[in-house]
């Protein structure tokens, strides 16, 4: 008891540093911008853009907040998921659909075939959307995403990327909270929320990964 005690103290103590450490960062670009249009020391042709700065950093601020409700509501078990029968080949197609604004020219491939999970459909969007979202980000513009669907005994979804990838000491660790990859990176939730979705599928999910040839995503369902 004690040692499970002593290690939820650990967690409490490096989630509060981690949230802290995240929130300074914005926090600290909206006062100084705010400072600097409050002094009048902004050309007037400048401020529109400042502006638009404190603006995406109260949108991070805002995501941050959301992901980490999210997380803790999921991680606490008091969610209501409503199950259906869901295709992840259309569930797929329908979330390429709704990244065409961040892919830039990233070309996103499906393969596979129809294959049908009982789900919570909003939530698997949300935990596949979180992973695609992650492979967009660390893809060259030019890059290409991979997906493939399939059912050999266990529906099975696999995400690949011909992106930077992951060097293998950090494997073990990027469905952590806010974990960076890299020092000077930005932590997240996007892969914590994702892991924990699928587990409430009774799904387990596996990353592989060479620096400079990619990473790829194994979903599988139970």
């Amino acid at each position: 008891m004690a040692e499970n005690l002593s290690k939820t103290e650990k967690l409490r103590r490096d989630f509060i540093a981690n949230v802290t450490h995240e929130f300074r960062t914005p926090l600290g670009i909206i006062k100084g911008y705010a400072e600097a249009l409050y002094d009048d020391i902004v050309p007037f042709e400048e401020r529109k853009e400042y502006i638009q700065s404190i603006i995406e950093e109260v949108d991070r601020l805002n995501k941050l907040v959301n992901e980490n409700l999210e997380l803790s509501k999921i991680e606490s078990g008091n969610i209501n998921l409503k199950f259906q029968r869901i295709n992840l080949y259309d569930l797929i197609n329908e979330i390429r659909d709704k990244v065409k604004i961040i892919k830039g020219n990233r070309n996103i491939i499906i393969g596979g075939k129809d294959v049908f999970i009982e789900g919570d459909i909003d939530y698997l969007e949300m935990a596949i959307l979180n992973i695609i979202s992650n492979s967009i980000k660390h893809t060259k513009d030019d890059g290409i995403i991979e997906i493939y669907i399939s059912n050999e005994g266990k529906p099975k979804i696999e995400i690949k990327d011909n992106g930077e990838g992951i060097e293998e000491k950090h494997l073990p660790f990027i469905f952590e909270r806010f974990y960076r990859v890299k020092e000077k990176g930005v932590g997240g939730l996007g892969l914590s929320i994702a892991k924990e979705i699928i587990k409430l599928h009774n799904g387990t999910i596996e990353v592989e990964s060479k620096v400079g040839e990619g990473t790829t995503f194994i979903i599988q369902f139970n």
